[in-house]
């Protein structure tokens, strides 16, 4: 009964990512921004979602927008059916270069496969995908959940007070880079 149960909660938020109008609080929160940057976009296929991510820093981002849109960011890394256009970009390549990774739910496990093989991915629409992921990645230690596991500690002891975002994290883990465990 948990393994229904999961599976279904988990097809309601692969629709969420896939259509804003299924994500209350995206819709709700960021309806200004996307009438302002999104307004040509359909809701399909994650697009709007994509736009908001790309338009993060555009002047009519509101507070609240984005922060519902770093939280599904967030979410989105940590699986990769949660990224229509990536798990349509990159099936081959996932079954063949992250096939025992596959079966693993919320664990970032494909995504982090993906960019570490991103060297053997053949399609470039799978490696613009990719590459989008590593940048968010990069921008934003929060975006990589074994980043985020691996260097919790570190975070709260050397870069304590530090925001999260714009790498700021990344470069303070780095300047003390010496003192990491």
């Amino acid at each position: 009964f948990r393994r229904v149960l999961f599976r279904s909660l988990f097809k309601q938020l692969q629709q969420s990512t896939e259509k804003v109008a299924l994500n209350p609080k995206i819709s709700s929160s960021c309806s200004s921004v996307l009438k302002a940057e999104c307004y040509y976009i359909e809701d399909t296929g994650g697009a709007l979602q994509r736009c908001l991510e790309d338009h993060k820093t555009a002047p009519s981002m509101t507070p609240a927008c984005l922060e519902a849109v770093t939280g599904v960011t967030q979410l989105k890394n940590t699986d990769y059916r949660l990224n229509p256009e990536l798990e349509k970009n990159c099936r081959t390549d996932i079954k063949a270069l992250c096939p025992t990774d596959m079966a693993s739910f919320l664990s970032g496990n494909v995504l982090q496969c993906l960019i570490t093989k991103r060297d053997k991915i053949k399609k470039k629409a799978c490696k613009d995908s990719v590459f989008r992921k590593q940048t968010q990645r990069t921008d934003d230690i929060r975006n990589d959940p074994k980043a985020m596991d691996a260097c919790k500690l570190e975070q709260e002891s050397m870069c304590e007070g530090i925001e999260a975002g714009g790498g700021r994290m990344h470069k303070c883990l780095f300047e003390h880079f010496d003192k990491l465990s």
